[in-house]
C-alpha cells in the first residue's frame, strides 16, 4: 500500500488541472476497499464513472461510505455523517483529504504491526 501526502496530492491536482485528482480518487477508493473490506464499495474506476453518470451525486454517497471505511480502518466509530457534512460544506475536497489521511494511518499501523 502506498502512502500519499495530502498536500502534494492537492498541489498536483491543481497543477494538472484535475487529472491527478481523478487518479487520486480511483487509487484512494481501491486502497480503502482493501483496508476496510467490510465497508467496501465498488472499485475506483467504477466509482469515478458513477460520479460522472450521476453528475456528482454518487460522490455524496462515496463521501459517506469513505467515512464509514475510515472508521473501520482506524478501529473507531463511523465518521460517515461527518464526511457527508464536510462534502456539502467543501464540495468534496475535505472528505478525500480525510480519507487519504485515514488510509495513511492504517498503512502505517499495518506496517508497524507486521514488524
Amino acid at each position: 500500500m502506498k502512502k500519499r501526502s495530502v498536500i502534494l496530492a492537492l498541489l498536483f491536482s491543481v497543477l494538472t488541472l484535475g487529472i491527478y485528482f481523478i487518479y487520486w480518487f480511483i487509487s484512494l477508493t481501491n486502497q480503502s476497499n482493501r483496508l476496510a473490506p467490510k465497508s467496501a464499495t465498488m472499485g475506483g474506476v467504477g466509482a469515478f464513472f458513477m460520479c460522472i453518470l450521476t453528475l456528482g451525486i454518487y460522490q455524496i454517497y462515496w463521501s459517506y461510505r469513505m467515512g464509514q471505511k475510515a472508521g473501520e480502518m482506524l478501529d473507531k466509530s463511523s465518521d460517515g455523517f461527518l464526511y457527508l457534512f464536510l462534502w456539502f460544506v467543501t464540495l468534496g475536497i475535505v472528505p478525500i483529504c480525510l480519507g487519504q489521511s485515514a488510509v495513511n494511518k492504517a498503512v502505517t499501523a499495518a506496517a508497524s504491526a507486521a514488524q
